[in-house]
C-alpha cells in the first residue's frame, strides 16, 4: 500500500523520477537526487512502511540489512572505496529507508564537506547505468 503524499511512494509510483542501482522483490536502491554526500544511495521499501524500522519483527530487519549490504558492495565495487557508512533515521521522511554513504577519505570527514547541490536525473541515471554495467 502506499501514502499518496509520502515522496518516496511518489518515486516508486513514478510521479516523481528516481534513478534505481537495485531492486529485489521488497526493496529499491536509489541514488539520492538531494546527497549530503557524492553517490549516497537510499534503500527504500516498495511498500510504505512506518520509518521507525527498529520497531519492526526481527525477520524484516534482517531482510532488510541484508538488501543494503548487497547496495554496499555494490558501491564499494563501483566506487573503490573500502567502506560505506549506514544510517537509519526517521527524522525527515514517514517511509523506511537506509542510508548510505561511500567513505572515501578521513580529510573530508575532519573538514566536515557536504555537498548540497541536488543532481540531475540525467547524471543519476549515466551513474546507474555504469553501476549496473559493471556488476
Amino acid at each position: 500500500m502506499r501514502d499518496e503524499n509520502c515522496i518516496f511512494c511518489k518515486i516508486l509510483d513514478g510521479v516523481i523520477p528516481g534513478v534505481k542501482i537495485r531492486e529485489d522483490d521488497d526493496f529499491i536502491a536509489i541514488l539520492d537526487a538531494f546527497p549530503n554526500r557524492k553517490w549516497m544511495t537510499l534503500v527504500i521499501t516498495k511498500e510504505h512502511v512506518d520509518s521507525d524500522i527498529l520497531s519492526k519483527d526481527d525477520d524484516f530487519i534482517a531482510k532488510y540489512f541484508q538488501a543494503a549490504k548487497k547496495v554496499s558492495n555494490i558501491l564499494k565495487k563501483w566506487l573503490k572505496v573500502d567502506r560505506v557508512w549506514l544510517a537509519v533515521e526517521w527524522l525527515e521522511v514517514n517511509h523506511a529507508h537506509i542510508k548510505l554513504y561511500p567513505f572515501y577519505d578521513w580529510i573530508w570527514f575532519a573538514n566536515g564537506i557536504w555537498s548540497w547541490n541536488q543532481a540531475s536525473v540525467e547524471e543519476l541515471q549515466a551513474v546507474a547505468d555504469e553501476i549496473k554495467n559493471n556488476q
